[in-house]
């Protein structure tokens, strides 16, 4: 066989193996994000993705890898439906309008079917297991704790920020967690 067939027979194999790994990574990605929304029975399209410029995509456009960690926001829109008719058929000024804050996630697959998930820059993270829906429910759980210590101290942060911060980061609700 040639140098050149050798080379093309590696670069197939490669091929392959970083097919199957993105492919893994993005069913995984998939999985965990369906999960969160019917874990919050969040209504459609309150939950929706967004890449590093901050644009809305599909959950596969939004992924992004970066030094061998999956990340992907999560914008998660926030008031409830009574809010919205009653906004839209009295014109009123609604105090409580709808928001959507992002949630950084960071995936890093560990073996074939073992994840490292977390919220970037925060200090938790889990341990998932892909065949094992059931192993999600200690982040579904962890993601509401910190929703509800932003929502809960949104006064404070706002005061600290001069604004509410559109990105949950760590740092605005490390103190209430």
């Amino acid at each position: 066989m040639s140098k050149f067939k050798d080379l093309c027979q590696i670069y197939n194999q490669s091929h392959s193996e970083m097919s199957e790994y993105l492919e893994s990574c993005v069913q995984f990605a998939e999985t965990l994000m369906k999960g969160l929304e019917v874990y919050l029975d969040a209504p459609a399209k309150r939950i929706t993705y967004r890449d590093r410029q901050g644009e809305e995509k599909s959950l596969r456009e939004a992924l992004c890898l970066r030094d061998g960690v999956w990340h992907v926001d999560v914008a998660l829109t926030m008031c409830p439906e009574s809010a919205y008719r009653l906004r839209a058929a009295e014109f009123a000024r609604c105090y409580y309008p709808r928001q959507t804050v992002l949630l950084s996630f960071v995936i890093k697959k560990i073996t074939v079917d073992t994840f490292l998930v977390g919220l970037e820059n925060y200090p938790t993270q889990f341990t998932v297991d892909a065949k094992e829906q059931n192993s999600l429910t200690k982040l579904y759980e962890f993601v509401v704790n910190v929703l509800e210590a932003y929502y809960k101290h949104i006064l404070q942060i706002i005061l600290k920020q001069d604004e509410s911060p559109r990105k949950v980061e760590f740092e605005h609700i490390e103190n209430y967690l």
